[in-house]
């Protein structure tokens, strides 16, 4: 049996650190990749895999069996990115060599993401975790620390939220309680539903100005009326009603972007991606619904109208946020109708490519790959940056 003793470097820990690329194969390459990462980051815990699984391919020739070490690199940029980056190092070595079996060797959780990648070129006959021992409890606990804290989504949590806890009572003061349970009530929602990466991707978003963009007065217009917003609530809140603070600081936001996602709109039409305006009016819907029930909510804190009130504002609310929905679904499959997009590449996820459209059958897309047809429904269909990607 064929056996491919392999690493996978999600992160790519060895680029950065060393200027290695991957793919790395055989056993004086691994060696001399291991080597330098140590020497790079003696704490480096992807220099120790390397080194077991030299290890583990050293015992397994010693056996009889037909041994070859690789080491495959993803991206910084841990994700859709590094996944592809690994399947395409994957497809270099298949191309070379042929296997029986992967020994997949790994460091933690982290790369166990790749499996489903890995094992589409041969079967995993084993998996191998390193753990990395530490001489005293202390310095294990300081580690695991100082490597949390360097991950942007846990540095979130545990140093960005805590931040703006005490910046904003060393503004409001007397009124900060209110308002800083009101931020943790909207941070545990999002976190709860797993709209984390949803609002950071709207965020990274509206904070990326292009200066040559037709959306640049829009983008500027929402910033002022962010300002605007804050300062006006602020001051409401220390001289009048805390209500009445958050009900202008909620409107001042969604005014804000409601004017960003026309200004990404225009956008989208003045670059013929109109099929763009689909999602924008998806998340515009969302945002007004969620200003709408957020504003009778106050309302009954403010003792303007009664429960039964509000009852009937969210049904109408979620009634209209569904028509809105569907009237974005059309929009944005209106390309997926046309005759024009016969014979389009399309991709999946981390951009391998499945063959081309034959055509549409009602809500289906055709795929035709070679005498093969694949029948996939329009609603598992994205078009993402003008690519048909499943």
């Amino acid at each position: 049996m064929a056996l491919l003793v392999l690493v996978v470097d999600r992160d790519d820990d060895l680029g950065v650190k060393t200027g290695i690329k991957g793919p790395i194969l055989g056993r004086e390459e691994a060696l001399k990749a291991a080597n330098a990462l140590l020497l790079s980051d003696p704490e480096d815990s992807d220099g120790n895999t390397i080194f077991a699984a030299i290890k583990i391919a050293d015992e397994l020739k010693k056996e009889g069996e037909i041994v070859q070490i690789a080491v495959v690199t993803g991206d910084r940029d841990v994700g859709i990115r590094a996944d592809k980056t690994i399947r395409e190092q994957m497809k270099e070595i298949f191309s070379k060599y042929q296997f029986d079996g992967i020994v997949f060797v790994t460091d933690g959780a982290e790369d166990d993401q790749v499996i489903p990648i890995i094992s589409s070129f041969a079967p995993i006959v084993s998996k191998k975790t390193v753990v990395v021992r530490q001489a005293k409890e202390l310095e294990k606990t300081f580690y695991t620390v100082k490597t949390a804290l360097e991950d942007p989504s846990f540095a979130r949590m545990f140093l960005g939220i805590p931040g703006i806890i005490l910046l904003l009572w060393f503004l409001l003061q007397e009124n900060a309680l209110r308002i800083i349970i009101g931020i943790l009530s909207i941070y545990l929602i999002i976190r709860g539903f797993g709209l984390e990466d949803t609002v950071m991707s709207m965020v990274q978003s509206f904070l990326r100005v292009d200066p040559h963009s037709i959306s640049l007065p829009f983008h500027l217009a929402s910033f002022a009326l962010i300002i605007i917003g804050v300062f006006l609530s602020i001051h409401t809140s220390t001289y009048g009603s805390i209500v009445e603070a958050a009900r202008l600081l909620l409107f001042f936001f969604w005014g804000a972007f409601t004017v960003f996602l026309l200004g990404k709109s225009a956008e989208a039409i003045s670059q013929k991606r109109a099929y763009k305006i689909g999602d924008y009016l998806a998340i515009g819907g969302a945002i007004t619904a969620g200003y709408v029930i957020g504003d009778g909510l106050l309302n009954i804190v403010s003792g303007v109208f009664g429960p039964l009130h509000m009852v009937f504002i969210f049904l109408v609310t979620v009634m209209a946020y569904y028509i809105v929905y569907k009237i974005s679904t059309v929009i944005k499959r209106a390309p997926l109708l046309s005759e024009k997009i016969k014979g389009k590449p399309v991709y999946d996820r981390v951009g391998s490519l499945l063959g081309r459209v034959k055509g549409v059958d009602e809500d289906v897309l055709i795929i035709e790959r070679g005498r093969r047809y694949t029948r996939v429904p329009l609603s598992q269909v994205r078009i993402v940056e003008g690519r048909i990607v499943i």
